[in-house]
């Protein structure tokens, strides 16, 4: 994706619940949020 939207950042945030994130962007700390469940190998 890097490759592709060489400006787009992002943050991976694994110790913040679902709840919290939405409170972040609610609360205009975060733009947005983007869930995703990582499988294990």
């Amino acid at each position: 994706m890097k490759k592709t939207h060489p400006n787009l950042v992002w943050t991976t945030v694994e110790e913040t619940d679902s709840d919290e994130l939405l409170r972040q962007v609610a609360d205009g700390e975060l733009d947005y949020t983007m869930p995703i469940r990582w499988k294990s190998p």
